[in-house]
């Protein structure tokens, strides 16, 4: 009864099917191949990649090695540059001299210097005799003074906003053209002022004999 139910055309389906079974199971093994031959292409892919990422990060390396080596060099430029526009200097002495009476001083007198060898900053006023600091930091100062031989001794000393930082000697009746000299640091504020004076005596001499000397040393 089954058999008789069975139609021609589900025969013929069914022989179909067997006849392109084996087919089929012949044709596998080539998929398996064309399977694993496109793995391998992707795997060479995958290592030509990761060639081509190791030579960026290396050349990623060196660029940022040269940015740093670069940057080193803008940041010695600019503390070149910060030190150049901070300096602050001058060196002074007077245009003239009198070997017996040499440069008269009255009583406190501020020794006004006129012959201006140095000025960077433009912080001496040689109309003045004065020192005005244009930038805050330590400074360090030179005097040197030479008394004549007719006047006696001269003390002169150097003032800072009024109150005496140093005091320099020298007294040439009985020590003929004796010089006394000397230096001292001190830190300045924008605007704060030195310069030196007669603390007693009569006369130092002038030009190169007697000369005022200030720089910055370092900057706040």
């Amino acid at each position: 009864m089954f058999l008789t139910n069975i139609s021609t055309t589900h025969i013929a389906a069914l022989l179909l099917l067997l006849a392109l079974l084996p087919q089929q199971m012949q044709a596998s093994p080539r998929l398996r191949r064309s399977d694993d031959e496109t793995l391998r292409s992707l795997q060479d892919v995958v290592q030509d990649q990761a060639r081509v990422i190791q030579s960026l990060q290396a050349s990623l390396t060196a660029l940022e090695s040269k940015v740093q080596s670069q940057q080193s060099a803008i940041n010695s430029l600019q503390v070149r540059e910060n030190h150049e526009s901070n300096a602050v200097a001058f060196s002074v002495r007077f245009q003239s001299d009198d070997e017996s009476n040499g440069v008269l001083l009255g009583q406190h007198q501020t020794l006004t210097f006129n012959d201006v060898i140095t000025n960077i900053g433009n912080g001496y006023d040689s109309a003045t005799g004065i020192f005005t600091a244009p930038v805050a930091g330590v400074y360090i100062f030179f005097l040197r003074v030479m008394s004549t031989n007719s006047h006696g001794s001269i003390d002169v000393v150097i003032d800072k906003q009024g109150a005496p930082l140093d005091l320099i000697f020298a007294e040439g009746q009985t020590d003929p053209y004796d010089q006394g000299s000397g230096q001292v640091t001190t830190h300045l504020a924008v605007g704060e002022k030195v310069w030196a004076r007669q603390q007693s005596g009569e006369a130092v001499r002038g030009r190169w004999y007697t000369s005022f000397t200030g720089l910055l040393v370092h900057a706040d």
